[in-house]
């Protein structure tokens, strides 16, 4: 929009890094009607909650590889200036850079059991699929990216991980990792 600022940044970093609609942008007026508003008020936000939804599928990626994902899926990335940047973001193309590193699949309910959840010192996996011959990684991260715990189990289909207490209580993210799939979701651990 022609009220955004533009480059060139000082250092020769590339000014504007991204970029999103601000003009005409889609947004909830104060009585919760879908209206439009200009401004690069509303375009951060947009970007903001895209990576938010990107961090949350790879907890495990630093905020500076999750930014650099974002720059890479960008209409310009090979090409960037001082009016888009390195572009507008694909966030289709920023999930798929990111599963070319590893795939995660959202853990569906038919293939493990995780109870109890809410958790407090313990957790119990059941392999309700056909991952019980296979070595399996399970890890438990923070919404934060910190990992908590990392273990792994041969030739279960029924695991139980104790001393939990000391994670801390919110939204913790499971990490289950076979030889073919990489499943993930989320658990509340209590205190």
């Amino acid at each position: 929009a022609a009220f955004s600022s533009f480059g060139p940044a000082f250092g020769g970093a590339v000014k504007p890094n991204v970029s999103a609609m601000g003009q005409n942008t889609a947004l909830q007026n104060t009585n919760g009607l879908i209206t439009t508003g200009s401004g690069t008020s509303f375009s951060s936000p947009v970007l903001a909650g895209m990576a938010a939804c990107l961090w949350q599928a790879y907890p495990e990626f630093p905020a500076m590889e999750i930014k650099q994902i974002i720059e890479e899926s960008a209409s310009q990335y090979d090409n960037p200036d001082s009016l888009l940047g390195y572009g507008i973001p694909d966030f289709n193309i920023a999930a798929q850079i990111s599963g070319s590193r590893e795939i995660f699949i959202h853990l569906p309910d038919e293939k493990w059991a995780y109870f109890p959840n809410p958790f407090k010192d313990h957790l119990v996996l059941k392999d309700l699929g056909d991952t019980f011959n296979d070595e399996v990684q399970i890890e438990l991260f923070g919404v934060n990216g910190i990992k908590y715990l990392q273990h792994n189990y041969s030739n279960r289909n029924t695991i139980v991980i104790n001393k939990l207490e000391s994670i801390p209580s919110g939204v913790v993210i499971i990490k289950i990792k076979t030889p073919r799939h990489t499943y993930i979701q989320k658990l509340i651990k209590i205190r």
